[in-house]
């Protein structure tokens, strides 16, 4: 029984020394990045009819379908930039009237602070929330509290299955929420969808 019971002793120390062994160092996410490409995975991931996105009241143009609406199909890039580029243009501290000319950086602080730096004015920054590795350095949680993604969101976003390779940060964000009509309450739950992506950030 005694040497049962330290062998069994012996097994568990091994499985943890082996476990400690096998734990992947954090990378050094410091520096600034800034917006590469994003590709569309699902418009709507509760929408199990269709994976285009749809925002209604997002463009001008009434011979869209449905009328004035934005229309990304999955696996579209070009379109799904545009949009994302235009999102996190909105929590950078640029303050010229033409958002065409603003430019911008994020910037992962040593201490975990997400920052978004207006480089088109002086690299004025701001603090918007923080970043975390997590799941064996294969999610990168991002938490915003302040800016344009805190009032689309409270729960954190996250990118999953990420990669960390050549200077670049790729990796899916598989629920984000997006407002269906841009005509409605942003508060109002019902006007939300559930939109996933690829992204790429590159420093």
């Amino acid at each position: 029984m005694k040497k049962s019971i330290l062998t069994l002793s012996l097994l568990l120390v091994l499985i943890s020394t082996s476990c400690k062994k096998d734990e992947q160092p954090a990378p050094d996410l410091s520096g600034d990045y800034t917006f590469e490409s994003a590709t569309l995975v699902d418009g709507n991931i509760l929408d199990l009819t269709s994976t285009d996105l749809v925002v209604l009241n997002a463009v001008t143009d009434p011979d869209a379908s449905p009328p004035n609406s934005l229309t990304i199909q999955k696996g579209e890039s070009a379109s799904t930039s545009n949009l994302v580029e235009s999102m996190l243009a909105l929590s950078a501290p640029c303050t010229d009237p033409s958002i065409n000319n603003w430019e911008y950086a994020i910037n992962f602080k040593a201490d975990n602070v997400l920052t978004f730096i207006c480089s088109s004015e002086s690299d004025k920054s701001a603090d918007v929330g923080t970043w975390a590795l997590e799941d064996g350095n294969n999610t990168l949680k991002l938490e915003f509290s302040s800016g344009l993604f805190k009032e689309l969101t409270s729960v954190p976003i996250s990118l999953k299955d990420v990669s960390f390779a050549d200077g670049k940060i790729k990796g899916t964000i598989k629920s984000f929420p997006l407002m269906k009509d841009l005509d409605k309450d942003i508060n109002d739950i019902t006007n939300i969808q559930l939109v996933s992506f690829d992204i790429v950030l590159t420093k």
